[in-house]
């Protein structure tokens, strides 16, 4: 029994079969899914009176049958701070789906309680992540995938023999990072923005040691870049629209004194200095500002798309003017015909 993520391994990665993670995660699933008889540590820090014993209890008893056995794990290059960060990760989505979010907390001090009985380490901290499994399972995949990155380019897992297996795994790490920053997901990207940034790093680093040893990289795993969320880019330019005006000047804050402009205009020389500063001030920082989002963010395809899109309603404006026009003249030159034909015949039987 292993981890989901790494189901199909044996047919998928067969040299990467070995890796530390995985053989650390098969570890971690066969004393976490070992049934404890009897009671143990954990029976001291939760009492039989608890109003979710038969959910809390037997969790803390699987956590606790791992962190029994934590500091054996020894595997080469592995200390014990990176064995409890992995345990983190492979905890996280357990706990949040068996018990209560009242009692995840509570579950997670008690935990850490415990884990000081078996590691005199304060690196190791089990962390609840206070987020949905949605958000937690991206970021987990994406820690994994720049872990296993680390491994290829850092830890020999190399043969000219493995070339496929390479390919096929950036492959994935593309379309886990494409899942991962897929607009839908931008209110979860501070969630794993930190493990996003780590997954770049370590695919271009690997794409670049692979490469160097003669491994061909397939194109679909060429480029991988830094995303921004479009809501956030067009949330800064939004922000600074609202700070100008329609002539592009700065508006005062309809917030401000009501009687501001009046009492700046009756300050002698030396407040007409201190305005005067202020609004270079202002300029130079909106310009930098814009600047900056126009360099380092997604806003100028943004504004092509945004004119675009405002030429073609223009157009579609005036056509559809043009043709109202066209409609209107010939709704005319029909009643005046009417009228006539009307007028002739009344003449002609009169």
């Amino acid at each position: 029994m292993n981890d989901p993520f790494f189901n199909e391994w044996q047919q998928k990665y067969p040299p990467f079969m070995n890796l530390p993670l995985r053989m650390i995660y098969r570890k971690f699933s066969l004393y976490y899914n070992h049934k404890t008889l009897g009671s143990n540590i954990c029976n001291n820090y939760i009492q039989d009176s608890h109003p979710e014993l038969n959910t809390i209890l037997p969790q803390c008893q699987k956590v606790n049958s791992i962190l029994e056995k934590l500091k054996t794990l020894t595997v080469h290059e592995l200390d014990v701070s990176k064995l409890c960060e992995y345990l983190s990760y492979f905890l996280y989505d357990k706990i949040k789906n068996s018990i209560s979010n009242s009692n995840v907390e509570e579950l997670y001090e008690i935990l850490n309680e415990i884990k000081k009985s078996y590691l005199n380490d304060d690196k190791c901290e089990l962390k609840n992540y206070k987020m949905d499994i949605f958000a937690f399972k991206n970021k987990k995949n994406l820690y994994i995938y720049s872990d296993i990155l680390n491994w290829i380019k850092e830890k020999s897992v190399f043969s000219t023999f493995y070339s496929s297996y390479y390919n096929n795994y950036l492959d994935e790490c593309v379309k886990s990072y494409k899942e991962a920053v897929n607009a839908n997901n931008c209110k979860y990207f501070q969630h794993f923005k930190g493990e996003l940034e780590c997954l770049i790093n370590n695919f271009n680093d690997t794409k670049k040691f692979l490469k160097q040893k003669g491994i061909i990289i397939s194109e679909d795993a060429e480029n991988i870049e830094k995303y921004t969320c479009p809501s956030e880019a067009d949330s800064a330019l939004t922000l600074m629209v609202s700070t100008l005006s329609e002539d592009g000047k700065p508006m005062q804050d309809i917030n401000g004194p009501p009687d501001f402009e009046a009492n700046s205009m009756s300050i002698p020389n030396n407040g007409k200095g201190i305005t005067a500063g202020i609004a270079s001030s202002m300029v130079t920082g909106m310009f930098l500002m814009f600047f900056f989002l126009y360099k380092f963010t997604h806003i100028p395809s943004w504004l092509h798309h945004k004119i675009r899109r405002i030429k073609e309603e223009s157009d579609l404006e005036e056509k559809s003017d043009e043709f109202n026009l066209h409609t209107s003249e010939n709704e005319s030159m029909n009643l005046y015909k009417d009228e006539y034909n009307l007028n002739y015949n009344s003449s002609i039987y009169s």
